[in-house]
């Protein structure tokens, strides 16, 4: 994640995206794994919908996109990360992804940030 300094304010940019950050939520995967594996992507998931968010699918250690319900066609489901285009990174109010990102399966056990962008401006 990095940090531009545009005319002196600062801005957090989620690097997968290139998206302006507004915050970050983290959810932790308890290490004697009460729940067992996947607690966190689990709980993060919970959260969301309860707010009213659809959620992508997961695929390995890559993001997941998440949108607002009410925004999105009846019909239209978000894919995979891999499916997204860059073109289609506008329509996501953020992402999930794993704190460790250096393994495949880091899902399974790794605690999760939920990344909430900015609004986009029309």
């Amino acid at each position: 994640m990095k940090i531009d300094d545009y005319w002196g304010i600062k801005k957090q940019i989620e690097p997968n995206t290139g998206r302006e950050i507004a915050d970050i939520k983290i959810f932790k995967q308890e290490s004697e794994k009460v729940d067992g594996p996947f607690e966190a992507i689990s709980e993060a998931t919970k959260y969301l919908r309860t707010k009213g968010y659809t959620i992508g699918k997961m695929c390995y250690d890559l993001p997941i996109g998440f949108a607002k319900t009410s925004v999105l066609p009846a019909i239209e489901l978000i894919p995979k990360w891999e499916y997204i285009s860059r073109g289609k990174y506008h329509l996501l109010d953020g992402i999930i992804v794993p704190i460790k990102s250096d393994d495949r399966y880091a899902y399974r056990d790794s605690w999760v940030k939920v990344i909430f962008f900015k609004k986009v401006k029309k």
